[in-house]
This record gives C-alpha cells, sequence and structure tokens, in this order.
C-alpha cells in the first residue's frame, strides 16, 4: 500500500506541472477551461513505469475482486488508440500482459479489423484510458471487446475529469468496476499546494533580505 501511494503521489505530482488553463476543445468535442495532454509524459520512461506500476496493483485488487480464481487471470490490455497506446505498452513491456489496440472505426483496406492483437476468445479483459471525460472511448473498447467474445472485467484511466458523472454511469451500464490513478480535484489540489508552498518561500527570502541577513 505504501509504495501503491508513493507511486500515485509522484504522479500527480509530475502531471500538475503539465495542466494547461485556458479554452480547449476536446476530442468529445465539449469545451473545457483546462487540458492535460498526458502522451506528454506518458512517452518518457520513468514516467511510463510508475504508470504501469500504479495499474498493475489495481490490476491486482480487480482480478481478487471480480475473480474467484488467480489473481493473474485478467492477462489482457485493451484500449482505444491513440490514447491509451502508451499504457498498453508498459503493461506488454514490464508486466508480460497481451495487449490489444481498438480502432475508432474500421479502415477501408488489408483486414478491416476494429481489434489489432492476438487473443483468445473468452479471455478477460482490463481496459485502460488516459484521461476520462464521457466515457465514449471506453464505451466503444466494451462493445468492441464484447463483439469479439472478450470479457471486459474492468476499467482503469490515469485521469478522471470528474465530469458528467461518468464513474457511475459507465459503472452502471456496463457492469463492472471503473477506477482512475488520479482525478482533476487531486491534480488542482496539488497545484494550489506547489502555488502556496511557492509563496511561503517567496514571502520568507522577502523577509529574510529585508531583516538585513543576506546582502
Amino acid at each position: 500500500m505504501e509504495n501503491q501511494d508513493f507511486n500515485k503521489n509522484r504522479l500527480i505530482s509530475i502531471f500538475s506541472k503539465i495542466v494547461k488553463t485556458g479554452n480547449f476543445t476536446l476530442s468529445s468535442g465539449k469545451k473545457s477551461d483546462f487540458y492535460i495532454n498526458c502522451k506528454e509524459l506518458l512517452l518518457k520512461h520513468q514516467c511510463m513505469v510508475t504508470v504501469g506500476s500504479c495499474i498493475w496493483d489495481i490490476l491486482l485488487r480487480l482480478s481478487h475482486k471480480n475473480v474467484n480464481e488467480r489473481s493473474d487471470s485478467i492477462q489482457t490490455i485493451a484500449g482505444v488508440t491513440s490514447g491509451a497506446d502508451p499504457i498498453i505498452c508498459s503493461m506488454v513491456g514490464f508486466y508480460w500482459m497481451n495487449g490489444l489496440f481498438i480502432r475508432k472505426e474500421k479502415k477501408g483496406y488489408g483486414t478491416k479489423n476494429l481489434i489489432e492483437g492476438c487473443f483468445t476468445k473468452g479471455a478477460d479483459v482490463l481496459i485502460v484510458d488516459d484521461v476520462l471525460t464521457s466515457g465514449k472511448a471506453i464505451r466503444h473498447a466494451y462493445n468492441v471487446l464484447v463483439e469479439n467474445g472478450l470479457k471486459p472485467r474492468g476499467v482503469i484511466v490515469l485521469v478522471d475529469r470528474e465530469e458528467n458523472d461518468a464513474v457511475n454511469l459507465l459503472e452502471n451500464d456496463l457492469g463492472i468496476p471503473i477506477y482512475s490513478i488520479m482525478t482533476k480535484t487531486e491534480l488542482f489540489k496539488k497545484i494550489e499546494d506547489d502555488k502556496s508552498d511557492n509563496e511561503i518561500i517567496s514571502s520568507d527570502s522577502e523577509n529574510i533580505v529585508k531583516g538585513g541577513n543576506i546582502k
């Protein structure tokens, strides 16, 4: 648990530094006053390792909760490209899981598959995504997996934007648990805490200078 909390807090600290504020249009088409480009950090080795560790910790709990068998019963991880791609690669590379990329739509050439990767029908699958807003990508992934004979057992997202009651709606509609590594509230709390700490440091430094201790 201590290691899990350490990794989570580390990610909150890192990702809080790339939160951008302003006027943005999200992939869902909705407007937002903040934006997080997760791939900016997910494609860095150490960050990918830490994300993988957090997901593995949650995955073990998820396996025990949903499948009364071995803790490694979920051996396949899937998500909609490209937001989920770095997360899937981290689990394939570091935890020996099988990965599946799910296309947003069929291509007009080649095999025209919506799923890229090897899988066995009936296999338990974990769905992942970088950011949860409306849950559209997760619903798409769930439907494609089920249509191809796979069994989604849960969802893990890197960041929950805490909008549209998405977690509760998804859990009710899909019947599987939704986990997040960090939330909008946690990220903005970290930003405010860092701002307060910097103001205190700045104030203390100014007082020292004015007090004549530094020339």
